[in-house]
């Protein structure tokens, strides 16, 4: 048998990342991550619609806020009544260089792949990582809201409108990932708002929907990560 060819420049691997946080950014108020999932594959692997993933690296962290959960962010996603064991984990800082690590264990290039990832998930990374004096990691990123809306034939979401965190932007049609779902499968996601649920979310989607055309689309439009502005 042959061997792949890699194909300079192309995209080798695809992290699909997503966070849970302390709540949502507003003035005198930075979020804090207390979850991160990082679910890691191959572009082959993506690429092969076999009923289920095979080869999967996945890097999932809980971590001490050392902050108040928001009343709205608890409302969302449950976590009042985990506050107390988060408060029992080690802080983000402490684990950044084995966020770092992973990712750079990966067959490169590699690319982060969020949903509002560029409104949310990738400036509150790089906040962090800067914080704990970590160097960012040479990885691309691509946000798998603006690829569903360009498969769409719509425009980028606006900055203004990225800023204003996870809030769905006012079209007729909307591409949070529970509404995409719904419109790929006929049903809503059996489970959400922890950070692996939505990542599994995310990778059922891409898989279900458009793979090939997705990881061409990230090709074309990721952006290193360390170009992203830390959100604070």
């Amino acid at each position: 048998m042959a061997n792949a060819v890699t194909v300079p420049g192309k995209i080798q691997c695809f992290v699909l990342f997503d966070t849970e946080t302390t709540g949502l950014p507003s003035v005198g108020n930075n979020p804090r991550i207390t979850e991160l999932c990082f679910l890691a594959l191959t572009r082959d692997e993506l690429e092969i619609k076999h009923a289920q993933v095979r080869v999967m690296n996945k890097l999932c962290l809980c971590f001490n806020p050392r902050k108040r959960i928001s009343p709205t962010s608890t409302d969302l996603t449950g976590e009042r009544e985990y506050y107390s064991v988060l408060q029992q984990l080690a802080p983000f800082k402490t684990q950044a260089s084995m966020v770092c690590q992973f990712l750079q264990n990966l067959p490169q290039p590699v690319c982060l792949v969020a949903h509002n990832g560029n409104g949310y998930d990738f400036p509150l990374l790089v906040a962090h990582l800067k914080a704990s004096h970590q160097q960012v990691p040479d990885v691309l990123c691509a946000d798998s809201l603006e690829a569903f809306r360009s498969f769409d034939g719509l425009p980028p979401v606006p900055d203004f409108v990225l800023r204003d965190s996870r809030k769905e932007t006012k079209s007729k049609v909307s591409y949070s990932l529970p509404k995409i779902f719904y419109r790929v499968f006929g049903q809503q996601p059996l489970v959400s708002h922890t950070a692996e649920d939505d990542c599994r979310t995310m990778l059922q989607v891409i898989r279900g929907s458009a793979i090939t055309k997705f990881s061409q689309w990230c090709d074309q439009n990721a952006v290193s990560l360390r170009s992203i502005s830390p959100m604070y």
